[in-house]
């Protein structure tokens, strides 16, 4: 029997129980292009997790396969990917040893590494054109489709577009691989805008919440689909409950996220105002402070915004 067919068997069988169509050609590269089976074993976990919505527990596999091989581009790559999630600021770094490690793969792979390098570094119109052709010549490319709206959704501005522009490339990685939770976050942000589609928004974070339960995903789309959906008060404040109980450090920066995607701060500043008390750590109360004085200042009340900023002491 041929190994490497056995080999991308056994691949297919572990995607479609842990992932789906996200990663299914992409575990199969990765397979072709180590010869470390602990490797390949390290970053089969990490696909697992990257489908689940757990991103540290990703980046753990993915650094377990470069430990055994140190040549394994499409390990590197992955890590490139989950990085942002975790506020890991090695995303550049993680791309630029994929780049140098691509000689191994197939020219679509090496096309896809080629532009995550470009667009970690802020090189947003060169990084829409590679993605654009990277879907116009394989229009099946998940990562393609979805790694283009990352670039129109976060460097919209810069490119003289909307984030919602983003949407379409979006929802064409959702339509190829419906068990795509980034597609669905995404999704769930550009519905909350002004005037939000809040039938839209539900259905997007219970699909988030389903996929994904416990993550930190799970808990910014539970809290997403109750700023839509009810008024201010004690179940608003029930949804909103996990995320800041248990994300402390990474809360505020959600509720930044949740801010801008709904256009209302000041529903957000209750709970940035929670995370400011003597209990908690001065890294989670500089943060909160700081965004508290985002929100204030998005709201045009710049002397709130100083007096929030005031008592930072260099924490965080």
């Amino acid at each position: 029997a041929d190994p490497l067919a056995a080999v991308d068997a056994l691949a297919a069988r572990l995607v479609a129980r842990r992932g789906g169509a996200r990663g299914a050609r992409l575990v199969g590269v990765a397979a072709r292009t180590t010869p470390s089976l602990d490797a390949l074993r390290a970053f089969l976990d990490g696909e697992r997790a990257l489908a689940a919505g757990r991103y540290a527990a990703a980046m753990d596999g993915y650094e377990r396969a470069v430990a055994a091989d140190s040549g394994f581009a499409m390990a590197y790559y992955r890590l490139s990917v989950a990085a942002p999630w975790t506020a890991d600021p090695r995303d550049s770094a993680f791309a630029a040893e994929a780049r140098r490690r691509a000689a191994r793969l197939p020219p679509r792979e090496r096309l896809l590494l080629e532009a995550r390098a470009v667009a970690v570094v802020g090189h947003a119109e060169e990084a829409e054109v590679r993605y654009r052709r990277i879907v116009a010549d394989y229009p099946d490319e998940v990562e393609g489709w979805l790694q283009l709206a990352e670039v129109r959704y976060h460097w919209g501005s810069s490119l003289g577009r909307r984030a919602h522009d983003a949407a379409g490339d979006f929802a064409r990685a959702l339509a190829l691989d419906p068990r795509n939770v980034p597609a669905l976050v995404h999704l769930a942000r550009l519905a909350a805008a002004p005037p939000a589609r809040a039938a839209e928004v539900a259905a997007h974070a219970s699909a988030v919440e389903r996929l994904a339960p416990g993550t930190p995903e799970a808990r910014e789309a539970a809290a997403l689909r109750a700023l839509v959906a009810l008024p201010a008060g004690p179940r608003r404040d029930s949804a909103f409950a996990p995320l800041l109980a248990a994300d402390e450090l990474r809360a505020p920066a959600t509720l930044l996220v949740l801010a801008a995607a709904t256009e209302d701060p000041a529903a957000l500043l209750p709970y940035a105002r929670r995370l400011d008390r003597p209990d908690l750590p001065p890294a989670v109360r500089a943060r909160a402070r700081r965004a508290v004085a985002l929100l204030e200042g998005a709201r045009g009340r710049w002397r709130a915004a100083r007096a929030a900023l005031a008592p930072l002491d260099g924490t965080a």
